[in-house]
């Protein structure tokens, strides 16, 4: 005959929820960063240009 399971306590659900939560909060903050760099490599390596005021005549 079958049986119902034991109801998982609302502090194990909690508990599984806020640790979900800290791991997935952290591989953002991770992705920020590597996004940040990534950005800032990609400014790095662009020409810079030149505005037309400063452009020297020949």
């Amino acid at each position: 005959m079958a049986v119902p399971k034991k109801r998982t306590p609302k502090s194990k659900t909690r508990s599984r929820k806020s640790q979900w939560m800290r791991k997935a909060l952290k591989q953002l903050q991770k992705a920020r960063t590597l996004a940040g760099r990534l950005a800032a490599r990609q400014d790095q390596m662009q020409p810079t240009q030149m505005q037309p005021t400063q452009m020297q005549p020949n």
